[in-house]
């Protein structure tokens, strides 16, 4: 089952993803959970988030990532407060409105 969901969307340059995460917890704070946070390191974007975005939104974050190699979408249950602004080593694209999948259960 799809879930609507807001997505805060960042760029960056990183070598893996334990380092975007430490990076996060440096910058947004300890209380941000990590299991509503999504990283795409060095490798082709399109597809992961063509699963939460739709096409336009989605091409938009391909476009604006630029040279950038990380795509990091924190989703809006990872914190009380969703982060909309960039940090010295991620870049913030937008926020969107996409969804999730959540499993059925009923």
């Amino acid at each position: 089952m799809r879930q609507p969901t807001r997505i805060s969307v960042f760029a960056g340059q990183f070598q893996s993803q334990p380092l975007v995460f430490a990076h996060l917890i440096d910058s947004f704070g300890l209380d941000l959970d990590l299991d509503h946070v999504e990283v795409i390191c060095r490798r082709d974007p399109a597809a992961p988030l063509r699963h939460v975005l739709d096409h336009k939104d989605a091409c938009s974050v391909e476009d604006a990532m630029g040279l950038h190699d990380t795509c990091v979408m924190i989703f809006e249950a990872a914190s009380p407060r969703l982060p909309c602004h960039g940090t010295d080593q991620l870049l913030h694209l937008a926020t969107f409105t996409g969804h999730r999948i959540v499993p059925d259960m009923s």
